[in-house]
C-alpha cells in the first residue's frame, strides 16, 4: 500500500496495523533520544505513510506488578494496515540509516520489536495515540485460546468501557515479535489506575492462562508524539 492510500484509511478512521518497540537507553542518551524522534524519525515514517506516532516513558512512580521491570521506553506507530510495515516505503528507512539514526540504535538496549495486526474489537480511528497506555504482552495455551477470547470479548471489554477515562482497548496480533498476543488500553490520563473496577479486572482468575512475557503488562505515559 503507498502512502497516499495510508493516508485516505487514516482519514476515513481505519487503523489495522500497529509498530511498537521497546528499548531501555542510558541516562545521558535519553533527551537526545526524545529530540531525534521528534526531528528525524516521526517526520520520516508520517512522510512514509504511517499516521501517527508516539513515544512513552514507563510510569515510575507505582509500586504493583511487574512495573519494576518493564522497558523504560515505548514507541507506537500506527498504519492502515500490518503490510504498510513491509512496503518499500518504510523499508527504506530501515535499510538507509544516516549516522544519527545508526548511533541512536546503537544505543538502545535489550530492544523488543513488534510488526502488529488487528484482532478486534473493531478498527481504530487513526490520528493521535492516547496520553497513556497499558500494554498487555502475552502468550495462550491452545487449550485456553477460546476461554480467554470468550471472555475477553464478553466480560473483560464491558467493564473496561466502565473505566474513567478510558479512551479505547484494543487487541493484536504479532506478525513479528515475541509473545504473540497483544493488547493496548488507551486512557485520557492515570486516573483509572486507582479504580476499583480496573483492580478487578486485574485480578480476574482468567489471567492465569496468559503466560506474560518478563516486563509485562506495563503502564506507559506519552512523552513525544506526532502529529
Amino acid at each position: 500500500m503507498n502512502p497516499e492510500s495510508s493516508k485516505a484509511e487514516a482519514a476515513a478512521g481505519q487503523s489495522h496495523g500497529l509498530l511498537a518497540l521497546f528499548c531501555d537507553m542510558e541516562e545521558k542518551w535519553r533527551e537526545e533520544f526524545r529530540a531525534w524522534l521528534a526531528e528525524d524519525m516521526f517526520p520520516a515514517r508520517l512522510k512514509a505513510g504511517l499516521f501517527a506516532c508516539a513515544s512513552y516513558d514507563a510510569v515510575a512512580d507505582i509500586e504493583r506488578g511487574t512495573q519494576a521491570t518493564v522497558p523504560e521506553f515505548l514507541t507506537l506507530y500506527e498504519t492502515a494496515t500490518v503490510a504498510d510495515l513491509y512496503g518499500e516505503a518504510y523499508q527504506s528507512l530501515r535499510r538507509d540509516r544516516d549516522e544519527r539514526d545508526t548511533a541512536i540504535h546503537e544505543r538502545m538496549m535489550g530492544l523488543e520489536r513488534y510488526t502488529l495486526a488487528s484482532a478486534g474489537p473493531s478498527p481504530a480511528p487513526g490520528g493521535e495515540l492516547a496520553p497513556v497506555v497499558y500494554v498487555d504482552r502475552f502468550d495462550l495455551r491452545p487449550d485456553d485460546i477460546g476461554a480467554f477470547n470468550a471472555w475477553f470479548v464478553n466480560e473483560y471489554l464491558s467493564w473496561c468501557a466502565k473505566l474513567r477515562g478510558l479512551v479505547r482497548v484494543r487487541r493484536y496480533l504479532s506478525m513479528e515479535g515475541a509473545p504473540r498476543h497483544f493488547i493496548l488500553h488507551e486512557f485520557e490520563d492515570r486516573s483509572f489506575y486507582e479504580d476499583a473496577v480496573w483492580k478487578a479486572l486485574r485480578n480476574s482468575k482468567e489471567w492465569v492462562m496468559a503466560g506474560n512475557t518478563y516486563g509485562a503488562p506495563g503502564l506507559y505515559e506519552r512523552a513525544v508524539k506526532a502529529p
